[in-house]
């Protein structure tokens, strides 16, 4: 399997595990066993990871003689900063809509 169709299967299933999630927000207005604490770590999670990925990018690992040997990202770093940039896009959406529907469901006083 070529790296670009397993980048693109990747993203495709990542995005569809977000799918029940959003219909039951979306179609049934509610958020019943969605924990907002958890939505938050997920989304949290997913951006430290994309901080992370991208210094190790932009930083040189390998040294020789003391000087920083810059090595391009390979198609595999791409794969994984792909993957986590559609986690935490998926996260933090669920997480917006997640906290709109519990500004409207709440009683106003």
């Amino acid at each position: 399997m070529c790296s670009a169709c397993f980048w693109r299967l990747l993203a495709i299933v990542t995005f569809v595990s977000y799918i029940p999630q959003y219909h039951r927000l979306l179609n049934f207005g509610s958020s019943a066993g969605l924990s907002i604490t958890s939505v938050l770590t997920t989304t949290l999670v997913a951006q430290v990871q994309t901080a992370t990925m991208f210094y190790l990018f932009k930083s040189a690992p390998l040294m020789e003689y003391g000087i920083p040997i810059a090595t391009p990202p390979s198609t595999r770093d791409w794969l994984n900063l792909s993957q986590i940039l559609v986690q935490w896009i998926c996260s933090l959406l669920l997480y917006v809509t997640r906290k709109r529907w519990l500004l409207i469901s709440s009683p106003v006083n």
